[in-house]
């Protein structure tokens, strides 16, 4: 949890009021939590190590019901091929073909 909830020179830099960043990682990469105007959100700025918790289990509960979400995780984990992450797990109602 030390890792992944913390206090940063990010999130201080990026609001002096929410000097806690709060993340999501594999094999030590940071994780999208989601999109935002097109871009990948890989931490969210908090006001405290609580309010950093609170972000992970949004987050949690995203994985497990949001399907932007889950899509935003299928296609990050497929472009990840230096993750070695088996990419037949991913369900392919999950898969998103660009066009």
């Amino acid at each position: 949890q030390k890792k992944l909830i913390r206090q940063t020179m990010y999130a201080k830099n990026k609001d002096k009021k929410k000097p806690v960043e709060a993340r999501m990682m594999f094999a030590n990469s940071n994780v999208p939590l989601g999109e935002l105007n097109g871009k990948l959100v890989k931490a969210v700025v908090c006001a405290n190590k609580q309010a950093g918790i609170d972000a992970m289990k949004e987050f949690i509960e995203a994985v497990k019901t949001d399907i932007d979400t889950q899509r935003t995780l299928a296609k990050w984990f497929s472009e990840q091929s230096n993750l070695k992450f088996d990419q037949d797990t991913i369900p392919e109602e999950l898969k998103v073909v660009n066009s």
